[in-house]
């Protein structure tokens, strides 16, 4: 499985679904009462609210959508970096990574985690060479 194509295929249907709430969101906050119209309904304000936040996200899934299109390729060699697959043995199971640009991390595709470069753990692992253990939290973590 090609693991960028398969990201933004998931932000393209994220999109969607942030697209479809937008238009609902403005919908509403145009055809609820003003405060003129009734003194206690909150109804347009919080909707105006949700719209500038969906606004927001589909302005971040944008730009997130054209980084990828940006991006090297996932790389399974050399020392870590933005872009790389790593395999975490630790006290758990065996976990396997992409270490991604701020952002894009908290993500599951398939069996792989995508994990930002600057979260503690993906910080961590950047520069670090395989075979080489890192600790977090009392945990120590094989690179692999």
């Amino acid at each position: 499985m090609d693991l960028l194509p398969a990201l933004v295929s998931e932000l393209e249907k994220e999109q969607g679904l942030v697209q479809r709430t937008l238009e609902h969101a403005r919908y509403t906050r145009d055809h609820a009462p003003s405060a003129m119209e009734s003194h206690s309904d909150t109804t347009r304000s919080e909707f105006e609210k949700l719209v500038f936040a969906l606004e927001d996200k589909l302005k971040k899934i944008n730009s997130d959508i054209k980084l990828l299109a940006k991006a090297p390729g996932i790389s399974g060699n050399g020392p870590v970096a933005v872009w790389s697959l790593v395999t975490l043995n630790g006290v758990a199971a065996p976990m396997s990574v992409i270490v991604v640009p701020p952002g894009l991390g908290g993500r599951k595709l398939g069996d792989k985690t995508l994990l930002s470069s600057d979260s503690p753990l993906g910080f961590l692992l950047l520069g670090s060479s395989r075979g080489q253990s890192v600790t977090l939290n009392d945990q120590v973590w094989n690179i692999s």
